[in-house]
């Protein structure tokens, strides 16, 4: 029976690590290498997440129907997870009905498409348990990285190729800043330079150290030289003051991490760089001046709807629709350039439940983290990723469809890691660094 049993599982863990390297890859549209086929367009874009859902819906499905075969106790293992999952159904479902009433020439379809890349969401069920089934997040996390390497490489060949020749061999769209082609590293690319100095700063054996070096080269020159977002720089880079910090278990390397935080903070200084990200964001500024201004204005126009209507705010609507919800009679403004005060403006205060319970619960495992010694040291990729996802509210929102695929990963390493920190046979620290305990 017991074999059996761990036939199954290793069966299902596959099912489970392939779907979702293909959600991946659906995510980042196939490295927009290929043209997406027209009859795809309407459920699966950029922007729309509605076929992923289904995918992540099927997947869950089959998991929750094959558990009982695996010994597993994913429901009382998890169970922050069903609470969140029917608070955010409901939040929706509840919020839906309302815009129907305040926009009645959105349809059903319309509205679906609206609000479908909330429900990728449900992938924490399958995320947990396969965390448990491995006893860690790191082969998961291993898979991302060499997905992700493909995209740092097509991005650095692409932004040489089109400063030779201004040929576009990526299907994405053409932005120029500062003379130089922007490309985004895409949901998971900005996290993902977290996890590398994670292994390479704090010589993890989860991953290999060469490898993760290169990841972290590639991504921080791509994160600073190519993406261009200043608010991804300031909160991956506070993000990994923080996980040094966490690695300070000793006197010798709390003095070597001081002592590193301080090198970088004073060469910023003296290099001009911090005091030229200081003044980008002002609205005299003349390249970013245009961008700030805008959302000042924006932030002061989605406040008014917020406290206009605290409620359940603007509602939801298309912005092909009523474009003028979203930005403005002016036209300028975009719930994607001001983060926490957008969803505030859209949702009201049915954004509580939707993502300010999740906020909390994940600034709780963060602190217990923190506090032990060994959690801490096995761990410390935690607390950068809840400075990262604390310091993304301000514009890059994760709840965005864009940066979506990240939420449940996030929310599922920090639900496997409390399971851990509930369980009172926990054992040490295995192998691989991380955390496990005697089933």
């Amino acid at each position: 029976m017991l074999k059996s049993q761990g036939h199954t599982s290793s069966i299902l863990s596959r099912f489970v690590y392939f779907s979702i390297m293909l959600l991946m890859l659906m995510d980042y549209m196939f490295f927009y290498l290929v043209e997406i086929p027209s009859y795809f367009k309407p459920i699966w874009s950029i922007y729309d997440k509605s076929l992923l859902v289904l995918i992540a819906i099927v997947i869950t499905i089959f998991v929750l129907l094959n558990v009982k075969f695996t010994n597993s106790k994913i429901l009382s293992q998890y169970p922050f997870i069903f609470r969140y999952l029917f608070a955010l159904s409901a939040s929706i479902f509840i919020l839906c009905c309302i815009s129907f009433f305040l926009y009645p020439a959105m349809s059903v379809q319309n509205m679906v498409r609206e609000v479908a890349h909330f429900f990728l969401l449900i992938l924490t069920i399958p995320i947990c348990w396969y965390f448990s089934v491995q006893r860690g997040y790191f082969k998961l996390l291993n898979g991302f990285n060499r997905l992700q390497f493909i995209w740092y490489i097509l991005v650095l060949l692409q932004h040489f190729n089109y400063h030779g020749s201004a040929h576009m061999f990526l299907d994405v769209e053409k932005h120029i800043r500062n003379g130089g082609l922007r490309i985004g590293l895409n949901s998971l690319g900005s996290f993902l330079i977290l996890y590398n100095f994670d292994v390479v700063y704090c010589k993890r054996k989860y991953e290999n150290r060469l490898f993760a070096m290169l990841q972290l080269l590639l991504s921080t020159f791509e994160l600073i030289f190519i993406q261009q977002t200043r608010a991804a720089m300031i909160a991956v880079f506070l993000a990994l003051g923080f996980i040094a910090i966490a690695n300070s278990n000793t006197i010798k390397k709390t003095i070597m991490n001081v002592i590193f935080i301080l090198g970088v903070v004073l060469y910023l200084i003296n290099s001009g760089v911090l005091d030229s990200l200081i003044t980008s964001f002002s609205p005299t500024n003349k390249t970013f001046g245009a961008g700030t201004e805008a959302r000042i204005l924006a932030t002061n126009y989605y406040w008014n709807a917020f406290v206009s209507n605290p409620l359940y705010g603007q509602g939801i609507a298309s912005s092909a629709i009523y474009p003028k919800v979203e930005h403005g009679l002016r036209g300028i403004y975009y719930y994607s350039d001001v983060g926490g005060v957008a969803i505030f403006a859209r949702y009201g205060l049915f954004v509580i439940p939707m993502y300010f319970w999740p906020v909390v619960y994940l600034g709780i495992i963060t602190w217990k983290i923190a506090k032990s010694k060994i959690f801490r040291r096995d761990y410390g990729l935690l607390l950068g990723a809840f400075v990262y996802f604390i310091m993304t509210m301000q514009t890059l929102i994760i709840t965005d469809s864009e940066r979506i695929f990240l939420y449940p990963l996030i929310i599922s390493m920090f639900c496997y890691v409390d399971s851990l920190i509930k369980r009172p046979n926990i054992i040490g620290a295995a192998t691989h660094g991380n955390l496990t305990y005697s089933p």
